[in-house]
């Protein structure tokens, strides 16, 4: 062996031990997907919210409006609102993730 030069043989076991770390380290591995696609029906709150932005903006745009059309024409545009909604398509996906070891 030369001197000065390096130990392969030190070499070889140190590269083994850093090896034998990464082995043994936790890893996040996924555990759960999820994925959905379809239509969404509008629930009451949302149906409320439409038909209560409805009202505003009829009353933005009519201030002189009976109370009976404003009524009218923003159940209109809140039905018109859950129709768009309801026939959009939505899709979602999640996946799950834990640590564990090897």
């Amino acid at each position: 062996m030369r001197a000065g030069g390096p130990n392969w043989e030190e070499v070889d076991k140190s590269v083994q031990r850093v090896k034998e770390r990464e082995r043994s380290k936790a890893r996040l591995v996924e555990t759960g997907r999820t994925q959905e696609q379809g239509f969404r029906q509008m629930s009451d709150e949302d149906y409320a919210a439409a038909l209560e932005s409805a009202r505003e903006d009829v009353r933005k745009a009519s201030p002189k409006i009976s109370d009976g059309d404003l009524e009218k024409e923003a159940v209109k545009r809140a039905d018109e609102a859950k129709r768009k909604y309801e026939l959009s398509v939505s899709s979602s996906a999640s996946s799950t993730y834990e640590w564990k070891k090897p």
